[in-house]
């Protein structure tokens, strides 16, 4: 319409990584992600295919949670690298990791 878009627009702005897995890591749907590592409980590394350009990537998380769990949070919980981004699901009212049936997660950045 009347917003062109540059290349350099698009490029940025697409997702380069993205999946979807369950609380045994299996991939359920995935963009560019090798492969999802259980570390332990609640705690998860997503493993990039093709690495970020650096470790200043912005990244997105949800978790479908069961009815009987309440206050999740998801966040990083390790350092980023160019090639893997580490997560972890807590509960907030005990603190503690939780496996959750479904987890999503969505990368932007340079590669």
């Amino acid at each position: 319409g009347n917003n062109p878009s540059t290349p350099s627009a698009i490029a940025e702005g697409r997702a380069k990584c993205w999946c979807t897995f369950d609380e045994s890591g299996t991939l359920a749907d995935s963009f560019n992600t090798a492969s999802i590592t259980d570390n332990a409980t609640g705690d998860w590394t997503v493993n990039i295919d093709t690495d970020m350009s650096n470790a200043n990537y912005a990244f997105a998380c949800s978790v479908n949670a069961e009815a009987d769990v309440n206050n999740l949070t998801v966040g990083g919980i390790a350092a980023f690298a160019a090639g893997t981004l580490r997560i972890a699901v807590k509960t907030a009212h005990t603190g503690s990791n939780v496996d959750e049936e479904a987890m999503s997660v969505i990368i932007f950045g340079d590669q």
